[in-house]
């Protein structure tokens, strides 16, 4: 159910900057990882539709979490 709901954020932020549609698709990616707050494709979802949005301190913001995340679950990765 989870790889469900992340597969359907993927299709639809994809879909949302694609029709320029950047807000949207930085809030579908970033809703999809509340079910699923690992998971790095709807990181760079939500940090590629920032960046194309314009707003670098949003894509600043999501790119310090991911790396958080992944720091949290491997503290090597900081290394």
């Amino acid at each position: 159910m989870v790889a469900a709901i992340v597969d359907i954020a993927h299709v639809l932020s994809t879909g949302l900057v694609a029709t320029g549609d950047f807000r949207g698709a930085i809030l579908t990616a970033t809703h999809g990882l509340l079910a699923e707050s690992c998971s790095e494709t709807l990181y760079v979802d939500a940090i590629r539709a920032a960046r194309a949005s314009g707003a670098a301190d949003e894509a600043e913001r999501l790119s310090d979490q991911l790396r958080a995340t992944l720091e949290a679950l491997d503290p090597e990765y900081a290394s």
